[in-house]
């Protein structure tokens, strides 16, 4: 698993992807995105891994490997520890290298991706010397300069969450859960089209997951965001209406994504 710091989420990219569909390529099972018909997730971009490899010293993950997230919709990453669900996130964030191209709408990443992503890792990572409402506008200040617009839209997100009156409080005085709520906000008000969780809801005792998942899932839905979603736990994935994949154990040859 590849660890990152906070400073990876601030620097993951700086420009958007342009957003189209991928490419329908018919029977092919070398990672193409399936021909879905007339939806509403054109302003959000697919994600496809095109002979994608990728070894961390000796072990080789993955290998010629393809797949394809369709845009607009919560695609969830299953699979045995170690097979590389989080090395895909990585990839799309850009934070690791890798041989062959990951395609994001019109955009061809080859080597690495330059996409703009929103990060859900499994700790919350605040800015400990920063309040709540300074974590969200931390995440706001480079996109929107007017302070007045980004109050309200952190106000707003946070009545979302189930975290009204809570700009103040310091992530000392938070709860795991308000954490986890606090992280996924700032998420969703980054200015990005994709979303990726690497098993946002790990260590989170069931009542407070179920009531994350709730408002969570009410957040995608008026988002319409590209989700790339890792988790252990089915039951996550199904309560987020989510498309699950299922990765093989390691590595990961050709295309060995099925849905389930």
């Amino acid at each position: 698993m590849i660890k990152s710091t906070y400073d990876d989420i601030k620097n993951i990219a700086e420009t958007n992807p342009k957003e189209v569909d991928c490419p329908d390529i018919g029977n092919d099972k070398r990672g193409g995105c399936p021909d879905i018909g007339d939806d509403k997730r054109v302003d959000y971009p697919d994600i496809k891994f095109v002979n994608f490899s990728k070894k961390f010293g000796d072990t080789r993950v993955f290998d010629d490997f393809g797949v394809c997230f369709l845009g607009g919709k919560i695609n969830a990453i299953m699979g045995p520890s170690g097979a590389g669900k989080t090395t895909l996130l990585n990839a799309v964030a850009g934070l690791i290298e890798y041989e062959g191209q990951i395609e994001v709408g019109d955009e061809n990443c080859v080597g690495k991706c330059n996409a703009s992503v929103s990060y859900v890792f499994q700790q919350p990572r605040l800015i400990n010397q920063k309040t709540v409402f300074g974590n969200l506008d931390f995440s706001l200040c480079s996109a929107i300069k007017n302070k007045d617009e980004r109050r309200k839209k952190i106000v707003d997100i946070l009545g979302q969450m189930g975290l009204g009156g809570t700009e103040k409080l310091y992530p000392s005085a938070l709860s795991g859960g308000m954490a986890q709520r606090v992280s996924l906000a700032r998420a969703f008000l980054y200015p990005s089209n994709i979303l990726l969780m690497d098993e946002p809801f790990k260590g989170l005792d069931k009542d407070i997951k179920s009531s994350i998942l709730g408002s969570l899932l009410d957040l995608l839905n008026l988002s319409g965001k590209t989700v790339l979603f890792v988790t252990h736990d089915k039951s996550e994935a199904l309560a987020l209406n989510a498309t699950i994949f299922e990765l093989t154990d390691k590595p990961i040859i050709g295309q060995f994504f099925s849905d389930v």
